[in-house]
């Protein structure tokens, strides 16, 4: 998958790519949108399901399901968003890693409450003073 999308699909699919809060012209295209929770949740919920079918990074795509579940406004999307959690982490050797990279995007807090809850039912062990931060986000940390 990350050679057909070429050099930026294959930094999408190694590590977690966050955009929110970078300053870039994209960053700035999206901005608009980022206020369409039900689109957004959609886009990083099929962005992460293509990273697991494409065999990239679990850290890559848990990233994606984190910033869904920071757009879900359903008890069935936060159960999908902890359930793509999950299977990223099952995929990640050793676990401890997979949840130190994801928890730096949320050091700050969880974007809302049923971000937390993703987190918490993928038995994700983050909390507001766990590592050091990583990015400002949409939504505090962790979001789109």
């Amino acid at each position: 998958m990350a050679l057909s999308l070429g050099i930026g699909g294959a930094r999408l699919c190694l590590a977690p790519v966050d955009l929110s809060g970078s300053g870039s012209q994209l960053s700035a295209a999206l901005t608009p949108a980022k206020s369409h929770d039900a689109l957004v949740y959609e886009v990083h919920a099929v962005l992460g399901t293509l990273l697991r079918i494409g065999g990239c990074a679990p850290e890559a795509e848990g990233l994606q399901w984190l910033k869904a579940a920071a757009h879900a406004s359903s008890d069935e999307q936060v159960a999908r968003a902890a359930a793509g959690l999950r299977q990223a982490r099952a995929r990640a050797a050793p676990t401890s890693v997979f949840d130190t990279t994801l928890c730096r995007y949320v050091t700050r807090g969880f974007a809302r409450p049923e971000q937390a809850r993703a987190v918490a039912a993928a038995a994700i062990g983050c909390s507001p003073t766990r590592d050091a931060p990583h990015t400002a986000t949409h939504h505090t940390m962790g979001g789109s």
